[in-house]
């Protein structure tokens, strides 16, 4: 008995009850069936909406037009900017040499410009600058331009011989030695008004020996022409006694003072002084002359335009009839105000009057 039940004992352990599992109820099928959920346009606008969702999302690269490979769209964009049409300063179509032996004789400058197609700045100067009638009756008179691109025989060989600091190049040769005697940085060229400016300092400040700028030239010969009509129309005239420099003036009839001196034609009464800084009704106005030098005076606002046509006559040996006024952009005082305007009315205050010889 004790036999079996260690036997019993160390024998296998019976297995443990299965469990079970609870599934859950399978169910039938769905029927099959055909369905069109959107019709033929529909799927058409959304294709139509994919693609371009599509289109969308790729990156936004564009390339430049490349105007050296397509003549056609150089050509058109050339047009916009290449300074052609009437007007505006002329190039001299001579090689540089012959521009220079040519800008000798006329005892003018060499204005040379280098245009560069890559260059928007260069655009500008053609499109803008060189068209403009201001520069160009300074350049006509003072200067003989000469502008080629860069690309071309002479544009390079002018690169090689002169050592550009800015590009597109602009500057001023000596036509006497071809020494380079100035450069300027091409953006200051941008503004028509800012140009004529610059170019006018340098023609104060540099001189052709031997060869006298035109419009000087011309307006000094004007000053002298001037200047020699009214002492002969003094000196035969009876009616105005000269100035005696010691001896008080002589009595006039019944004792009265005597008459005043009449003064030469060219500085006629309407010619305005020059009023102190002081004063409350002071306009300043820069004038330009004929010989491309500038000056600040001082005048009323109370002055009339007459007054001023024959102050700018008077400063350059001129009559008020034989001048003509321009301001910027170029607009002629004559045809916009009448001569009785005042100068504060036409609001010329600070404003720059550049002279110009009356033609006709």
């Amino acid at each position: 008995g004790g036999g079996g039940g260690g036997g019993g004992r160390g024998g296998a352990r019976a297995p443990p009850p299965p469990v079970t599992d609870f599934e859950e109820e399978v169910r039938a099928p769905i029927a099959q069936f055909d369905d069109r959920l959107m019709d033929a346009n529909q799927q058409a606008l959304w294709d139509r909406q994919r693609e371009k969702a599509r289109e969308s999302s790729k990156p936004k690269v564009k390339a430049l037009a490349d105007f050296s490979k397509k003549e056609e769209d150089r050509d058109a964009f050339a047009k916009l900017f290449d300074g052609s049409g009437p007007g505006g300063c002329e190039n001299c179509p001579l090689p540089l040499q012959q521009c220079s032996e040519r800008a000798e004789k006329e005892g003018k400058w060499v204005l040379v410009h280098i245009h560069v197609e890559k260059e928007f700045v260069s655009h500008e100067l053609r499109r803008d600058t060189w068209k403009d009638d201001t520069v160009a009756d300074l350049v006509k008179g003072s200067f003989v331009f000469w502008t080629r691109d860069d690309d071309s025989d002479e544009g390079t060989s002018f690169q090689n011989l002169y050592r550009a600091q800015h590009t597109p190049f602009v500057g001023v040769l000596d036509p006497r030695t071809g020494r380079k005697v100035k450069e300027w940085d091409p953006k200051v060229f941008k503004e028509p008004l800012s140009a004529a400016d610059i170019l006018t300092t340098f023609l104060e400040k540099h001189t052709l020996e031997g060869n006298m700028n035109p419009l000087k030239k011309k307006a000094q010969e004007a000053a002298a022409a001037a200047t020699a009509s009214a002492s002969s129309s003094s000196s035969s005239s009876s009616a105005v006694p000269p100035l005696s420099t010691g001896a008080a003036p002589a009595a006039g009839v019944n004792g009265t003072a005597p008459p005043a001196p009449v003064p030469p034609p060219q500085l006629a009464a309407q010619v305005p002084d020059e009023p102190d800084a002081s004063e409350k009704d002071v306009v300043k106005i820069r004038i330009v002359n004929l010989d491309g030098s500038k000056r600040v005076r001082r005048v009323r606002g109370s002055d009339t335009l007459a007054a001023l046509f024959a102050l700018c006559g008077a400063l350059n040996g001129l009559g008020a009839g034989e001048v003509e006024l321009l301001v910027p952009p170029q607009k002629k005082l004559r045809d916009t105000f009448s001569m009785e305007t005042t100068l504060a009315d036409a609001g010329l205050d600070s404003s720059q009057v550049t002279i110009h010889r009356k033609l006709g």
